[in-house]
């Protein structure tokens, strides 16, 4: 619900359609290291392939590089379960009202088993979207977003929080975790900081 107990305002059809704001190399004027490092991330990203920030880091092509290493293991190569991975990059994009971000990691979210219920309740910002008789989570969703929701509205997490992480994920898992919304931070400040609108 949204102020006053009315009906959320929908946040994720704000896209940038008619921005002018740089957007990345234009195709023909890509060198060939630029060119190889776009090809590397569309393939190595089967679900959304090389939309989002990826055009505006080419700009600098060790950055997109290093960017693209960290998404890659931060997105396929932790030990977290991907709906719990998900749930932590949908309350990202819900702090940082990125639409686009959103957008991308809704259909993935649902195809890592992450119920729309719960998906809607992240859209809406309810801060225990996990909670309530009728709730339905994946394992260790409820963990991750209060993990993640605290880390993002205080640049801290309580000992409460970071105990229930513990024992959901591991110490190795919390430290994952922690890289995950760091890195869909970064996506996020690149995509509503340079206005980046959908491929």
């Amino acid at each position: 619900a949204g102020p006053g107990g009315g009906p959320a305002r929908d946040w994720t059809g704000e896209t940038f359609p008619g921005s002018r704001r740089f957007q990345g190399p234009a195709p023909e004027d890509m060198s060939e290291e630029q060119r190889a490092i776009l090809e590397r991330i569309a393939a190595s990203r089967p679900g959304t392939g090389a939309q989002g920030p990826f055009r505006a880091w080419l700009a600098s092509p060790p950055l997109a590089e290093a960017a693209e290493a960290l998404g890659r293991i931060a997105r396929y190569g932790t030990s977290l379960p991907r709906a719990v991975s998900e749930v932590a990059i949908l309350t990202a994009a819900r702090h940082h009202r990125c639409a686009l971000e959103w957008r991308l990691h809704d259909g993935e979210a649902r195809k890592a088993g992450v119920p729309a219920a719960l998906i809607d309740r992240l859209r809406d910002g309810d801060a225990a979207p996990c909670a309530g008789p009728n709730a339905t989570c994946p394992e260790g969703a409820a963990e991750a977003h209060a993990f993640t929701a605290a880390l993002l509205r205080d640049s801290r997490v309580g000992e409460g929080a970071y105990e229930a992480a513990v024992r959901a994920f591991t110490e190795r898992g919390v430290v994952e975790l922690v890289a995950v919304v760091g890195y869909y931070d970064l996506v996020a400040y690149t995509l509503n900081a340079l206005e980046v609108h959908a491929a």
